[in-house]
């Protein structure tokens, strides 16, 4: 079969539909909870479906706070890992959503300078008129 038990936990949590995620989260007790944690940092670590596993560590984290924060001590290492690789991957995606709208902003002055130009010569060829649809009524040899 050659699958890891990494790669049969992927399986098992991409089954779960993403509205019933936190529905299905909800069954787990605190020490299955914090072995599928085990599991979420792997997923973050190697950049393994960083959605799924970023919302599903933030649940069980969130879900299970108090249990958490008892044993701070002893999962200090594990929710260190997960908060630098969940903060280094948000940072990629503000750089690209930052890249896109700056994309965006030059598009849209792109646009808007061109709006200012005359349409009508994207309809004339060679010296001819074709129908302009915007030019004002008897100019564009509609009648």
């Amino acid at each position: 079969m050659g699958r890891t038990v990494y790669d049969m936990v992927l399986l098992k949590l991409k089954a779960i539909r993403n509205p019933e995620l936190e529905s299905t989260l909800k069954f787990l007790n605190f020490k299955q909870s914090m072995s599928l944690l085990f599991y979420l940092e792997h997923y973050l670590r190697n950049d393994i479906e960083v959605e799924l596993s970023a919302r599903a560590a933030l649940y069980l984290i969130k879900s299970y706070e108090k249990g958490v924060i008892q044993q701070v001590e002893s999962l200090r290492p594990l929710l260190h890992s997960i908060s630098v690789h969940l903060r280094h991957r948000f940072k990629e995606q503000r750089n690209t959503v930052g890249v896109n709208i700056a994309a965006l902003k030059i598009l849209s002055k792109d646009v808007s300078s061109k709006a200012d130009q005359d349409f009508g010569a994207l309809f004339r060829e060679k010296g001819k008129q074709k129908d302009d649809p915007f030019a004002p009524r008897g100019e564009a040899g509609l009648f």
